[in-house]
């Protein structure tokens, strides 16, 4: 999305306006990795063939609980196939404790620190407002805003789909 400025609270208040990115909010971030371990946004991106998920979701949505296992049995099958997705959960849930016990079901996903800023920042530079929301992020920038409706409809199939827009 070049050209977008930022809306990310310090900016707003120090007046500040730059052309940025999605990497721009995550990098330098630590993210959890499946394993509790921390990982750098930078390391998930390091492989040319690899695509990151965005997803942004809710432990409390039944609708966000469905697509959430669509999800995950689709990055697995990928996984399996050679394709490598790496899925951040950024989470709309009340508690870290709430984000924590829901992010034990999906061991490959990796997740923001429910505390983090970037959550917020994300949230209005990529104006997501509805979750189960999935933004898919290549090493180029944003491959794909509509990835909810790419795995609901295509399954497997949507890696082909971004693939060809990376």
């Amino acid at each position: 999305m070049p050209g977008r400025l930022c809306a990310c609270y310090k900016c707003i208040v120090s007046g500040r306006s730059w052309n940025l990115s999605v990497a721009d909010f995550l990098t330098d971030r630590s993210l959890l990795a499946p394993d509790g371990e921390e990982t750098e946004f930078e390391k998930l991106l390091q492989r040319s063939d690899t695509l990151v998920a965005l997803l942004f979701s809710s432990s409390r949505s039944c609708i966000c609980e469905s697509f959430c296992e669509q999800l995950f049995k689709t990055q697995d099958s990928l996984l399996r196939t050679g394709h490598h997705l790496h899925v951040i959960y950024v989470s709309s849930d009340r508690s870290s404790r709430e984000m924590l016990q829901f992010i034990r079901k999906y061991p490959n996903w990796f997740s923001l620190r429910f505390s983090d800023q970037a959550i917020r920042e994300l949230q209005s530079f990529l104006e997501v407002h509805t979750v189960p929301s999935l933004v898919i992020l290549s090493s180029t920038g944003i491959v794909s805003r509509t990835g909810t409706k790419d795995i609901s409809r295509l399954g497997t199939r949507a890696w082909d789909k971004w693939v060809s827009r990376s």
